[in-house]
């Protein structure tokens, strides 16, 4: 007869893993523990509490993401604006010719 889900999740593939935050939530999830009830498994109110410390980590993480990609895009814009000037900049140079 089963007890009840396991208490700890071991973590797959820890290996392949790559980006700080997904460590992150791997180390997270090696220590996460339930409490036990005396029946039926584990305690719900710890499962539910659980699942929103997730829930915050995640969102924590997909902020800080959000972030570095805005400030990656920014550079992206600024690169593509110098670099659309200096070719106006050249066209100038050379006496407007627009091959009309």
């Amino acid at each position: 007869m089963s007890k009840g889900p396991p208490v700890e999740q071991p973590a797959a593939h820890t290996e392949e893993i790559t980006s700080d935050g997904r460590a992150e939530i791997v180390r997270w999830l090696k220590k996460l523990k339930f409490s036990r009830k005396l029946f039926g498994g584990v305690d719900e109110r710890t499962v539910w509490k659980r699942i929103g410390e997730l829930d915050a980590l995640y969102a924590r993480l997909l902020e800080d993401e959000r972030v570095r990609y805005d400030a990656l895009l920014e550079e992206y814009k600024l690169s593509a604006s110098r670099q659309i000037r200096a070719l106006e900049e050249k066209l100038r140079a050379r006496g407007g010719d627009s091959g009309g």
